[in-house]
This record gives C-alpha cells, sequence and structure tokens, in this order.
C-alpha cells in the first residue's frame, strides 16, 4: 500500500492487492482476506544538537560558541525540516571557575524529528586558568564584616579569579 504522507503522525492505509500466478495472470484460485484499513505511525527520527568544542579564559563569557545539527534523512536539511533559529548557550558564564561546562544547541523544531544533546555537548567547553581580562581585573569589594578593614579583590598577577583577602 501507499501512505498520503511520508510525515511523522498515524494515519489509515487502504491496501490493494493483486496474486500473480507466475505467468503475468491472476491465481484465480486464491483469496486474499485483509482489513480493509490499517493504521501506520511513522515515528519522529532523532536529530542531534553538536557542540564544537570551545575553549575561554575564565573570567570571560564564553560567546561565539557553535555547532551543527546531525541525523537528517531522506534528503532532510536544516533548511527544509525545521524552523526556527539555531542558537548556543553554555552553563557557564563570567564568574564561573576553570572547568569543563556544557554547551546546548536549541531553538529548533520539526513536525518529523526530536532533537536531543549530543552526548560531547556535557564538557564542550572549557574555561582555563588564566589572567582575567582588563574588565574583572582590579576588582576591590567592601565586605559587609564586623571586621573593619577586611577587603576582597582580584589581583592583576592572578593566574585564576581565585580572590584574594587583605586584612
Amino acid at each position: 500500500g501507499t501512505l498520503a504522507s511520508a510525515n511523522a503522525g498515524s494515519e489509515a492505509v487502504t491496501t490493494a492487492v493483486a496474486i500473480a500466478d507466475g505467468k503475468g495472470g491472476l491465481a484465480s484460485n486464491y483469496a486474499l482476506t485483509q482489513p480493509t484499513l490499517a493504521n501506520v505511525t511513522i515515528a519522529q527520527a532523532p536529530l542531534s544538537y553538536v557542540a564544537t568544542p570551545a575553549s575561554f579564559i575564565a573570567g570571560q563569557s564564553p560567546s561565539g560558541l557553535t555547532g551543527n545539527v546531525s541525523g537528517f534523512v531522506a534528503g532532510d536539511t536544516q533548511a527544509n525540516a525545521t524552523t526556527g533559529t539555531l542558537t548556543w548557550t553554555a552553563t557557564a558564564g563570567a564568574a564561573s571557575a576553570p572547568a569543563q561546562y556544557q554547551i546546548d544547541g536549541g531553538g529548533l523544531s520539526a513536525a518529523n524529528y526530536v532533537f536531543a544533546q549530543d552526548m560531547g555537548n556535557a564538557t564542550a567547553l572549557t574555561l582555563e586558568p588564566g589572567i582575567a581580562p582588563e574588565s574583572v581585573r582590579n576588582v576591590t569589594t567592601q565586605l559587609n564584616s564586623n571586621t573593619p578593614g577586611l577587603q576582597m579583590g582580584v589581583s592583576p598577577q592572578a593566574m585564576s579569579l581565585s580572590p584574594t583577602i587583605t586584612v
């Protein structure tokens, strides 16, 4: 039989069957009993958001994150099978410590696909220790404390954003 649509979902199918005798004619001594309608379900195919690994110095806000979407079938592409705008976001920000963080893809939808994050996205972003950008260096914050003169700041020579305390 034939489906009316190739899209994900359920639909009824009518089936026409002819039995041949092997010589091009119909086999009149055979009877085929079948339901007149059959239900067929086409499941959504999986797509993966695959982040491109990126590295930044701790203290920077990760920006310019990229990646791709993989898993399209039957000639489908991101352009013809999805709607929306592909975006990439990170779970880390300027205040995050040096470590590995997740990069998430999002922003797309598709009737025939279900989206998931690639396993490699969980550690795709690396924040490395280093000298923080000028915008976060030499920051001094007065602590609300009972100890007069207690201050916390980031030294320009610091190799990470670990605070130093001066009394």
